[in-house]
């Protein structure tokens, strides 16, 4: 499958996104009425949330950081590197809530995709037995966690273009539902199925199945995928959401495809004191501090994250910074068709992708659906270039949790054709299902041979 071919099946996933929300318009403005009134009566509202659903937890809590508060599985750390066994565990959640001292106005909410997350499922049960409100928001029908909520917001989404993995399709969802909670705090918009239809509308006007499908962006996949199979890095810039989306989408890549979490990773310029306050977790070096002690060279990529609507990067300064190392530099730049962009002029030995994004009431949300979906679209896509799925499963992925080790059981089944216990023992004494399944067919091939 050629790239552009691969962008375009991508592309075509996030169609029934709009018509999978219109129809939970019900549960979604509900919800909304419930965490603004939560907010307006001085209450808080905590978000539980393990892998992509507690970085976006995070990302939605850097608008108002005293009054929405992310509670990811793991802790602050798990923001920028998975940790392993921390969504199984079902009463953490409730013991890092404890420290908060939840009072009656306060609201827990659960997100999770798949909807029986332990780290959540146990955290809204708990709290629901303390007599705290209680919301979830999921990708799937009859969710176990909703029946500890006492608002269920549940988005089937269907299938995912890579088997086991939601950063895509669930993540766009829980971002979308988890951005229109950040804004009613910040803006006097009144959700209702008027602003809903009207917001949706607008996200399909972008177009972006035909941005996407540009040979700048088919450029800047393969750049990504020949620095990944040279052994370099890809490292992405960005001010704002530009930079928290960043950081989230490099954070993925890890236990979604397999690669080491120094392959690629996210640069805020001086630490964005918003993300830093949400969870103190970011360095407060300089940007051009944090770019030289990664010590790039030729093989790495830089892909500088730009928008009309977040403060713009100093692309010549950067640019300079890399002048020694031979580090490509790129640019992904998000502007609104009406708005001047001043640095969408060629760059040398990288490339430009320029999205165009139609005037909008509804700035923030639409700019950060188009940033989360280019981002997914690019990692993933260069991920595949690398190698790094088989099939459409993640086979090399790092098995985090009790869930991942079951997937990993599922795709080895998938691969060897061997049942469930046998593929649990290969497992055992292999990093990866793709290495299980070749060493698999080795010793088969042995085998015959000798006879």
């Amino acid at each position: 499958m050629s790239v552009l071919e691969l962008v375009n099946e991508m592309s075509s996933t996030y169609e029934t996104l709009p018509t999978s929300i219109t129809a939970q318009f019900t549960s979604i403005i509900e919800l909304i009425s419930l965490t603004s009134s939560v907010l307006k009566s001085g209450g808080r509202i905590f978000i539980l949330g393990a892998g992509t659903s507690g970085r976006l937890a995070a990302e939605c809590s850097s608008y108002s950081p005293n009054q929405i508060l992310a509670i990811p599985a793991g802790g602050n750390k798990a923001i920028f590197s998975s940790q392993k066994g921390a969504e199984d565990q079902y009463t953490s959640a409730w013991s890092a809530l404890e420290k908060f001292q939840l009072e009656d106005k306060d609201i827990v909410i659960g997100l999770s995709a798949s909807g029986r997350s332990p780290f959540v499922v146990g955290g809204l049960c708990i709290a629901q037995e303390q007599g705290i409100r209680t919301a979830s928001i999921a990708c799937n029908a009859r969710a176990k966690m909703s029946e500890f909520a006492d608002v269920a917001v549940e988005i089937p989404v269907g299938p995912e273009l890579i088997v086991g993995s939601t950063r895509m399709k669930s993540g766009s969802v829980q971002m979308f539902v988890l951005s229109l909670i950040a804004q009613t705090n910040l803006e006097t918009n009144i959700v209702n199925v008027d602003y809903l239809q009207s917001l949706l509308l607008e996200l399909e006007q972008q177009n972006l199945p035909l941005q996407f499908s540009n040979p700048a962006m088919i450029d800047l996949i393969k750049m990504g995928a020949c620095s990944l199979k040279s052994g370099g890095r890809v490292v992405y810039v960005g001010n704002e959401a530009c930079g928290r989306l960043g950081v989230i989408d490099a954070s993925e890549c890890p236990p979604t495809f397999g690669v080491d979490k120094t392959r690629v990773s996210g640069l805020i310029p001086n630490g964005d004191p918003v993300f830093k306050s949400a969870f103190g977790a970011l360095s407060n070096l300089s940007l051009i501090e944090q770019i030289h002690d990664l010590k790039l060279d030729e093989k790495d990529t830089i892909i500088l994250i730009n928008s009309s609507l977040h403060p713009a990067l100093d692309f010549e300064q950067i640019k300079q910074s890399c002048t020694a190392s031979k580090t490509k530099v790129s640019v992904i730049n998000i502007v609104e068709v009406e708005a001047n962009a001043s640095d969408d002029e060629p760059v040398e030995e990288g490339v430009t992708l320029k999205l165009q994004i139609q005037k909008s009431s509804n700035h923030e949300i639409i700019f950060k659906m188009v940033i989360k979906q280019t981002l997914n679209m690019f990692s993933t896509a260069a991920m595949i270039q690398d190698g790094r799925i088989i099939g459409n499963r993640m086979a090399f992925m790092q098995r985090t949790n009790l869930k991942l080790c079951y997937r990993e059981i599922q795709n080895l089944q998938s691969l060897s054709g061997l049942r469930a216990h046998q593929c649990a023992v290969l497992l055992s004494f292999f990093e990866s299902s793709a290495q299980a399944n070749q060493e698999y067919i080795s010793a088969k091939v042995s085998v015959r041979q000798s006879f």
